[in-house]
């Protein structure tokens, strides 16, 4: 019998309408509302597969936060309202000096340009990679950092260790806030800041606010003469044109690094009236892979360059 014989006969006797519209419409309902769950149940398989197993979890005013563990890597990542996490910071507990995210390490492209950096702000404190990395490579330079939620700031010390110090001040505050009034001043303002937040908290509209004209130019006053502001920002994000304008409008000078096999790209703006030659940074590049003995890929630096 042809399928369409089949159909109608269904039809006439009345088991289209006894049996299959009702499991047609039990399956549409289970998809409805069981679909998103198992979207959500794979997609915490596949980040335990990557990331590993989750040691601690917690919900702060701000973000949803967990911590995964996998041999000696930890990392810090943030839950979206869909469940999707997204790797934010890590540490590898055998070397925990050493940066684990290729964004981190493309930052300090910014040496390139402004060095020795003496005294530093990080906005955004995640994990601390930065922090860490600092404190290590750079004994005598001066580093503090801003992180608008105690949460993170806790667990950072407590799963990342990362804490203040000597040479390190860690504070609780809304960087919009606290920068208006003058501090440092700095060689370098690092911006990380800029991540849509994890929960419906209103921490999107405070992120924002970061990124205002405004707030960008006030910025200049927190640097020395030279200093330098660098920026995460994300390639594929519909807003990242339409910040790239904001900071080329706020600063004289912006140069643009990708970072491999990432959607990341680190904007490093400045005041200078010239613009760095190419031929310089690679110089510059030669002549700080002899002078500091730490672990960057200066000329990949280089490579990555970007026009505007």
């Amino acid at each position: 019998m042809r399928r369409i014989d089949i159909w109608r006969s269904c039809a006439s006797s009345g088991l289209l309408k006894r049996f299959v519209l009702p499991a047609v419409f039990v399956a549409l309902v289970s998809l409805l509302f069981v679909g998103p769950h198992v979207v959500r149940w794979l997609e915490s398989k596949r980040t335990t597969e990557l990331h590993g197993e989750i040691i601690h979890e917690i919900t702060s005013e701000y973000s949803h936060i967990r911590i995964r563990e996998q041999g000696n890597v930890r990392c810090l990542t943030f839950v979206d309202p869909r469940g999707r996490e997204e790797r934010q910071s890590a540490i590898d507990m055998k070397n925990p000096h050493a940066m684990q995210l290729g964004y981190t390490t493309s930052f300090f492209a910014s040496l390139l340009i402004r060095e020795p950096q003496k005294h530093v702000l990080i906005v955004g404190l995640g994990g601390g990679g930065m922090v860490r990395f600092l404190n290590h490579a750079f004994p005598l330079t001066m580093v503090e950092a801003v992180e608008i939620d105690p949460v993170v700031v806790d667990v950072a010390k407590n799963y990342f260790d990362t804490k203040e110090g000597p040479i390190t001040k860690i504070h609780v505050a809304d960087a919009f806030d606290y920068l208006k009034e003058p501090h440092g001043p700095f060689d370098a303002l690092y911006m990380d800041a800029f991540l849509k937040p994890s929960v419906d908290s209103g921490l999107e509209n405070v992120t924002q606010r970061l990124k205002t004209l405004e707030f960008l130019q006030s910025l200049r006053q927190q640097l020395k003469p030279g200093g330098i502001v660098a920026f995460n920002l994300h390639e594929h994000a519909s807003s990242t044109p339409g910040d790239l304008d904001a900071l080329k409008a706020a600063f004289s000078q912006v140069y643009l690094f990708g970072v491999p096999r990432t959607g990341n790209l680190i904007a490093i703006c400045t005041q200078d009236e010239e613009r760095i030659t190419t031929k310089t940074l690679t110089d510059r590049a030669d002549r700080l892979e002899t002078k500091l003995a730490v672990d960057l890929p200066w000329q990949s630096f280089v490579t990555e360059l970007r026009d505007l």
